[in-house]
């Protein structure tokens, strides 16, 4: 993936991980998505070095 497509999905996930706490969604599921964000976020910092 390229870091701008990358860009836009941690857009999405952090939408989501807002979106379930203000909705009172369960623990785990913010937990999941929160871990979601970060690995998004590695992923995009691996892109944007040229690692990927």
């Amino acid at each position: 993936m390229r870091e701008a497509e990358l860009d836009d999905l941690w857009r999405y996930v952090d939408a989501a991980v807002e979106r379930a706490r203000n909705q009172g969604e369960d623990a785990s599921i913010i937990s999941g998505l929160v871990r979601l964000r970060g690995i998004v976020m590695e992923a995009h910092d691996l892109a944007g070095d040229g690692a990927v």
